[in-house]
């Protein structure tokens, strides 16, 4: 199979095909081998197997036909637009296959369009429409016995999912059906088994998903460790436990509750750690008044020694602070800090907000996500010398609104990369779950802080004064592992229906993929001191310090999550700055009721001018959003005014 034989655009059998295909493996001769791993890594967003291309036609015919034609003076363009999109996305037929059914659709619209107006729906529909390629082929639908009904109470609920999140499930409407909208659920049997327990007692808790507090136990079990390991990939590429992590779901999803409730042992240990540090200053600031007392005597001779300072205050975590106060922090915490933000947007829009926009603060956290070195220098330093952190260590947690995920970009839409640093974690919400008497054991929870304690009790090597990591590699078997996933990541990025606006997201989750191996087999080995044997099994061996197979293959795991929910993160990203735009008024329309004037529009100050105003109520029309139409006044003037359409209303309330 060459790339020279395959169609400028691919038709649905391709993908079909090339979603079996992609099972197997190539070798640099180009040899097929068959996949060795159970788990294939995921090239593309693959379209249902069974799928045959020649009944596709019949059912989108028969679909179609099932659709409101248009009608004159009824929001006919909004019909009409959707059945192009219909056809060109959801059942991702080319226009040879999908223009005859759009003519179909189209004798039975009063009137009928002309062929010009066809065409254009077509076009438009199919390259201005957000759903998915094929978001009505790849409808979920549970095969007979599987996923057909909802464990009783008295039942267990699957690994890694919760019994009240399960009892409130109800099929998903056809917009939310999608293959981007069905994001794998955390595999949690990564984890060990007493961090899975705790994983899945916080979730049935909280009645949320397992992916919720699974991340947060990622992300701050990498702060434990921190500076004090490092894998060495290559002899220049060593990794670090470093996340940036958004959780992005709606108010009222339990996010903040279960970040809460998870970093817990992190409070606490941050609170005695505070204590012990105010006693110490306390002291201090004893000793130094009976000092200042004896030199005030007359003479001035007192034969006290002047007190020696305490050292700064250690920190383990923090919830807001500048970068120039991070900096101080972090030379006096080399090991790292966590950032624990309710929402990360906060974190976003506070870069530079001391200094008109116009400051680093993003290139500092662009930087820190790699580790390198920072050296801040201010008025006075000089005299009280650099800020000197050489290798800074900042993991940050948080969550994040769907409709504010746009706030992550850069403000003048430059690609500077800082968004591709992010994991984001989307699971489907379920809302409505009903009261549980749910909590995580005292068993689980005393497990999570004794292994938080194991990890924060790593040391950092002393290289003459330089505090550095202590660096680990890959056993033999890891080894492998790791080139096998790495030349298979690269394959995904080569594929001909890889999305160029994964590229950079996808080129930070190799060095993420050597961060949760590393981090996964910290926790493996901490768990085995709390429990007293690895993975808890009786008999297994001891887990040496190079990261091994085991812990590669479960870090392939979660970056082949991660890449799942990314894709879905990254549809609602890539769309154009007029896209937004179009969403968020109309959206607002819907809110006041559906209707309103160009003046509305500038009384909202979502366009400074009423032209403006006239122009985007235009473009609302143009995309099938609603209608414009003349008003009468009693005094005998008249406005225009858009009108949301019935599709919008229900779609946009």
């Amino acid at each position: 199979m060459s790339d020279t034989s395959a169609p400028a655009r691919a038709t649905l059998a391709d993908l079909v095909r090339m979603a079996i295909d992609l099972e197997c493996w190539t070798d640099e001769a180009g040899d097929w081998h068959p996949a060795i791993d159970a788990q294939p890594v995921q090239y593309v967003p693959t379209l249902p197997r069974d799928i045959k291309a020649s009944n596709v036609v019949e059912r989108c015919r028969r679909y179609v036909a099932k659709q409101e034609p248009s009608i004159s003076g009824s929001c006919g363009h909004d019909s009409a637009w959707h059945a192009a999109q219909t056809i060109a996305r959801g059942f991702a037929l080319s226009f040879a296959d999908g223009y005859p059914i759009l003519e179909e659709f189209n004798n039975r619209c009063q009137p009928p369009w002309s062929e010009k107006e066809l065409r254009h729906k077509w076009e438009d529909a199919a390259e201005k429409s957000r759903k998915p390629l094929g978001y009505i082929l790849n409808r979920s639908r549970p095969m007979p016995g599987i996923g057909d009904r909802t464990p009783g109470r008295d039942e267990p609920a699957p690994v890694g999912q919760t019994t009240a999140y399960l009892e409130t499930q109800e099929e998903e409407p056809e917009e939310q059906a999608t293959a981007a909208d069905q994001p794998e659920p955390f595999p949690i049997h990564c984890f060990p088994p007493l961090l899975r327990q705790y994983a899945i007692e916080v979730a049935n808790s909280c009645s949320c998903p397992v992916d919720f507090p699974a991340v947060t136990i990622l992300s701050l079990a990498g702060a434990a460790i921190g500076n004090s390991r490092a894998l060495s990939v290559k002899r220049t590429w060593k990794e670090s436990g470093r996340f940036y992590i958004a959780i992005v779901a709606p108010p009222g999803a339990s996010k903040t509750p279960t970040v809460d409730l998870v970093c817990q042992p992190v409070f606490r240990r941050q609170a005695r750690l505070s204590r012990e540090w105010q006693r110490l200053k306390d002291e201090y600031d004893q000793q130094m008044e009976i000092y200042e007392r004896a030199v005030k005597k007359p003479g001035g001779q007192t034969g006290i020694a002047k007190p020696d300072p305490p050292p700064n205050e250690p920190h383990i975590y923090t919830t807001d602070a500048t970068v120039e106060v991070l900096n101080p922090i972090l030379q006096a915490s080399p090991r790292g800090i966590s950032l624990i933000r309710d929402e990360v947007t906060g974190w976003v829009l506070g870069m530079n907000q001391y200094k008109g926009g116009k400051g680093s603060d993003r290139q500092f956290w662009l930087t820190s996500w790699s580790g390198g070195a920072s050296k801040v220098d201010r008025k006075g330093s000089l005299a009280t010398g650099s800020v000197r952190v050489p290798r800074p260590f900042i993991n940050v947690l948080g969550g994040i609104q769907p409709d504010m995920l746009e706030e992550l970009c850069d403000e003048k839409a430059r690609e500077d990369g800082f968004v591709h640093r992010i994991l984001f974690t989307q699971p489907l919400i379920k809302y409505g779950a009903p009261w549980t008497d749910a909590e995580p054991s005292e068993f689980s929870e005393q497990g999570w802080s004794l292994v938080l304690d194991n990890l924060y009790g790593l040391q950092l090597h002393d290289d003459n004064g330089d505090l550095r990591p202590h660096f680990v590699r890959f056993t033999a078997e890891g080894r492998a592992a790791w080139i096998e996933w790495f030349n298979g990541h690269r394959e995904e990025m080569r594929s001909v229906s890889f999305s160029a606006s994964l590229l950079g997201p996808w080129a930070k989750l190799e060095a993420y993929c050597a961060r949760i191996a590393l981090t996964i087999h910290c926790m493996r080995r901490a768990c085995e001191q709390v429990c007293g044997e690895p993975e808890g099994l009786t008999g297994t061996p001891l887990i040496g310090e190079d990261v091994d197979e085991t812990s590669v293959r479960r870090a392939a795991a979660i970056i082949s999550y991660f890449k799942s929910h990314m894709r879905r993160v990254y549809t609602q990203l890539k769309t154009r700055p007029e896209d937004r735009t179009a969403e968020r008024t109309i959206r607002w329309i819907v809110k006041r009721g559906g209707k309103c004037f160009p003046r509305d529009l500038v009384a909202a100050r979502i366009v400074a001018k009423s032209t403006a105003a006239s122009a985007l109520m235009k473009e609302l029309a143009d995309r099938g959003l609603g209608k414009i139409a003349v008003e009468n006044f009693k005094n005998g003037k008249t406005a225009e005014t858009f009108i949301a359409s019935p599709h919008s209303m229900k779609n946009y309330a």
